[in-house]
């Protein structure tokens, strides 16, 4: 592994772009998924947030391929949302049932929603409610509402003017907190106005670890973090720009890594900065992504190209079926993966 004078992490050197030599062919699904902003899969459900101010959450199973309940009305009880938003991308068992924290960003409240006993009650269950800063993103370790791997942000109108690295990334437990050193020094950029870009990314959690990737959606990098051994590291594509390098201007908001979808062994990500799609616009649909696909070490496994536009994924682990939302259309599609590409 090397290093970077602005990046305390090691950075393991990979070459993930232009793999692709299959194309992944999915099959559309006649399922209500209009407004779906997310997906993910515990078990059997398969659950959307969406925009639907009468179910902000929409719950599927996916064995009779039935939806099975609509929750999170749009209100300002203990047990409904303003607005919806998935920021940890995290769901897990506890006690036999299902859980999924999700934030009301209106009221900077995480709501720990049991997914089972609304499912049982039709009718949302809330079990916690916690403040939550809101455009930080954030992982629960242990599954615990109370201890929160958290990358903050430094967002405001003076942000061009902050000369410190306006990210900081640290564990919250209770009232303590510790800080985890990341970077060295300020990444340098053509266009000041593009302070957070390096930095931005979302934070996914291993499904059974204390294991946290960060996936940058304008830098090639992704960010391990494992606390379970006390070991982090990034990885990164060959030849791509670096934090020791110059950001160059991104007038046509250029997108790297984009939706997550976990499995205990691999983690399958969207990739959209392929040659084919630099010209288009970011809502044009002939963007195609690639799926790339890595362990948990870091190490890239394979990749394939999809038919159509995705811009969301979901994966069935014991079915190994991955689930592709296009937003846009709001169509809903189903790969199966039976079969390494």
């Amino acid at each position: 592994m090397g290093k970077n004078k602005n990046l305390l992490l090691d950075v393991k050197e990979v070459d993930y772009l232009g793999k692709s030599r299959t194309t992944l062919v999915g099959k559309q699904l006649d399922w209500e998924v209009l407004g779906a902003d997310d997906m993910i899969i515990q078990d059997s459900l398969l659950m959307f947030v969406t925009s639907d101010v009468n179910a902000q959450l929409k719950v599927f199973n996916l064995n009779t391929q039935k939806q099975v309940g609509g929750f999170c009305l749009k209100g300002r009880a203990r047990n409904e949302f303003l607005q919806v938003i998935d920021l940890s991308r995290q769901t897990y068992v506890k006690d036999g049932d299902i859980y999924y924290p999700l934030v009301d960003p209106e009221n900077n409240e995480l709501k720990e929603v049991n997914v089972s006993e609304s499912i049982r009650r039709q009718s949302t269950v809330v079990t916690s409610v916690s403040e939550c800063r809101f455009p930080d993103t954030f992982v629960l370790l242990d599954n615990d509402i109370n201890k929160r791997f958290i990358c903050s942000y430094y967002v405001n109108t003076d942000v061009m003017d902050i000369k410190a690295i306006p990210v900081t990334h640290y564990v919250k437990t209770g009232d303590n907190v510790d800080v985890i050193n990341v970077y060295g020094g300020k990444m340098k950029l053509e266009d000041k106005h593009s302070a957070i870009t390096p930095y931005a990314g979302n934070l996914y959690k291993h499904p059974d670890r204390n294991l946290v990737v960060k996936v940058h959606a304008g830098m090639d990098y992704l960010f391990f973090f494992d606390f379970d051994r006390n070991k982090n590291f990034a990885v990164h594509q060959k030849g791509a720009v670096s934090f020791d390098d110059i950001l160059p201007q991104n007038k046509d908001g250029k997108i790297t890594f984009s939706d997550v979808a976990l499995a205990k062994d691999c983690i399958f990500i969207l990739y959209f900065d392929t040659p084919e799609n630099r010209n288009l616009a970011k809502t044009d649909e002939r963007r195609k992504p690639e799926l790339l696909v890595f362990d948990w070490d870091g190490n890239f496994l394979w990749s394939a190209k999809f038919e159509k536009y995705i811009n969301r994924i979901a994966y069935d682990e014991k079915n190994r079926i991955l689930y592709g939302v296009n937003s846009i259309l709001e169509e809903l599609y189903s790969f199966c993966l039976n079969e390494k590409k």
